[in-house]
């Protein structure tokens, strides 16, 4: 009884399991972004919520919210102008 009662406690008073599906709709933004597979997509999304020092499913987030592009858009010239000069 003493067992049953302490999971019960331990299950009302943990936080909820993330839902998953913003991470993987998030991914799938990121494999297009960078043509990249999923893993390389899933990597780079783990890597810049490490960097900023957030959760991965506060990043999907704001990935899919479209708050937050991680590659640069197709019309952003790249930092360093590696585009051709025009005259």
């Amino acid at each position: 009884m003493v067992t049953a009662t302490l999971l019960d406690l331990h299950a009302r008073t943990r936080p909820p399991a993330p839902d998953h599906t913003e991470v993987h709709q998030a991914v799938g933004m990121v494999m297009t972004q960078f043509d990249a597979d999923a893993h390389q997509a899933l990597d780079r999304l783990r890597a810049r919520a490490f960097t900023e020092g957030r959760t991965l499913a506060q990043l999907a987030h704001d990935v899919i919210t479209r708050k937050l592009r991680l590659a640069p858009a197709p019309d952003e010239t790249p930092a360093g102008g590696d585009t051709p000069d025009t005259p």
